[in-house]
């Protein structure tokens, strides 16, 4: 195949770090499996020029089709608006979430407020064992978005889901798709803080990508990510905890097509609400995405590019490249504020002294790097984090960029998931066990989360907080995870009682 028909035919995502099969469109007979060390490095330079250009063209919508930026379930109606309402339907709303509450958890006095495994295994493996992928039978994705957008309502979050249709990336994703161009969803919870709705608000921004690729469940990625953000949410909710900021839980669709949905979310609702409220910065955003792999195994972790990380290099060379942290993709200097507290309150809990955190620390030399420099760092753009370094359009140009982290096992990177990312072994169904996953090292992870957003955002939490262990009381029944559709209708009705 010539670089010529190569470059036709090969997807970027062969640049991003996954394999890809590759037919030759003269000989169907004719497959190639290729990854990025398959290429010249003309057709590398070519395919990333390519993915740039098209990630930084000018966000461009047609507006005689433009669907409204989100639709709002609940608006002002949320319980979280306190006397916002005197309504029957607000006061009944209220009376359920508390009888709930009280009902499917054992509630203590203290003050912590502590994931709970029990809970973050039992959704993760009912709900987010399915694939998501806008190529994937609509009734998966169906079920899984109304899940997501139940847990936010019947948290007492101001709910919305923002329609769009992908504005980039047209030849090099869906070209060939069936039915065309898809219509993605992004599903979103507002948990007002006192200062919501004023140019005082500094948004924390919580957020990670529901959708998978075509062959895989996507248990960790990105199941993972998305259950941590509604974990957050719900013992928030649960503590009845008061915000002075608010806090934007996000779930991003078509991340896997060149971060379309956090595209979309940022040009067509972050930055209009910030611009209507007079609002000038946020607090920025966390990200999470692949979460769960934890590898204690030496020699259990690769490092692509050691050059950009000497960081994480010198971590490695000292551990005998044991994948046994977590790390941030962040831009040193730039996401400080962000990355100094996460890291604070990582170090603080007892278990740090197993389950490290050890940034990456992009040195990048200014906070938006020239086209030039991107390049070398075009495989950190990999996720929903990079389109808040990069806001700014013409109809924003006055805001250049947002502090952001995305928080990450390395993905491809480690142990099983070396085999498992982007495959169908990233799954707890069909004989798969996701044998990589440690959730007391997730649990970590997301107390961390939850510690950093009540810090940035001020809150306080007056009330009894659920305790670190799952008490149910006979009204439900977990359900096998090999279960056809019927069954996951059932199965995703089950864990709301549960969870919510």
């Amino acid at each position: 195949m010539t670089n010529r028909r190569m470059i036709e035919a090969v997807s970027i995502l062969v640049i991003l770090g996954s394999g890809i099969k590759c037919e030759d469109s003269s000989d169907k007979t004719t497959t190639l499996y290729l990854t990025e060390k398959d290429l010249d490095p003309e057709t590398r330079r070519v395919l990333i020029d390519n993915y740039i250009n098209e990630y930084f063209s000018e966000y461009q919508y047609d507006v005689s089709s433009l669907l409204p930026a989100v639709k709002f379930v609940m608006d002002s109606k949320s319980v979280l608006f306190e006397n916002a309402h005197e309504d029957s339907d607000s006061t009944s709303l209220k009376n359920s979430l508390e009888s709930e509450i009280e009902e499917a958890f054992r509630l203590r006095k203290d003050s912590s407020l502590k994931p709970i495994v029990q809970r973050l295994k039992l959704v993760l493996s009912n709900v987010f064992s399915v694939p998501r992928s806008h190529t994937t039978a609509q009734i998966y994705r169906d079920l899984v978005a109304d899940y997501i957008s139940r847990s936010f309502i019947l948290q007492g979050l101001l709910t919305g889901v923002q329609s769009f249709q992908p504005v980039q990336f047209h030849d090099m994703f869906f070209k060939n798709t069936k039915g065309g161009v898809p219509t993605g969803t992004n599903i979103v919870g507002i948990y007002p803080g006192s200062n919501y709705g004023t140019p005082e608000d500094k948004i924390l921004i919580l957020g990670a990508h529901w959708d998978t690729v075509p062959n895989s469940d996507g248990y960790n990625d990105n199941g993972s990510g998305v259950v941590a953000v509604l974990e957050v949410a719900k013992l928030l909710s649960a503590a009845k905890c008061k915000l002075t900021h608010s806090i934007m839980f996000v779930t991003f669709d078509l991340e896997e097509v060149g971060s379309q949905g956090s595209l979309e979310f940022v040009q067509r609702l972050l930055l209009p609400h910030m611009i209507k409220y007079r609002q000038n910065s946020n607090s920025g955003a966390i990200i999470m995405d692949t979460m769960l792999n934890y590898n204690s195994s030496l020699n259990s972790q690769l490092l692509p590019y050691p050059d950009l990380l000497p960081r994480v290099k010198s971590y490695l060379d000292s551990k005998n490249y044991t994948g046994d942290y977590l790390t941030a993709y962040n831009r040193r200097s730039f996401d400080d504020v962000l990355l100094k507290k996460f890291e604070r309150y990582w170090n603080r809990q007892k278990t740090s002294k197993v389950f490290h955190f050890v940034p990456s620390d992009l040195k990048f030399s200014q906070k938006v790097p020239k086209r030039e420099e991107i390049v070398e760092f075009v495989n950190f753009l990999r996720s929903d984090h990079s389109r808040f370094w990069f806001p700014a359009t013409d109809a924003y140009s006055t805001i250049k960029s947002f502090d952001a982290i995305l928080l990450t096992d390395t993905g491809p990177d480690r142990g099983q998931m070396q085999e498992c990312y982007h495959n169908p072994c990233d799954s707890v169904r069909n004989g798969f066990r996701a044998r990589f996953a440690n959730y007391d090292f997730y649990a970590h992870t997301i107390q961390a989360v939850l510690d950093t957003a009540l810090d940035i955002t001020q809150g306080t939490c007056p009330l009894r907080t659920p305790k670190s262990g799952f008490s149910a009381t006979g009204k439900a029944t977990q359900i096998s995870v090999e279960c056809h559709f019927f069954s996951l209708i059932l199965t995703v009705k089950t864990i709301m009682a549960l969870y919510i």
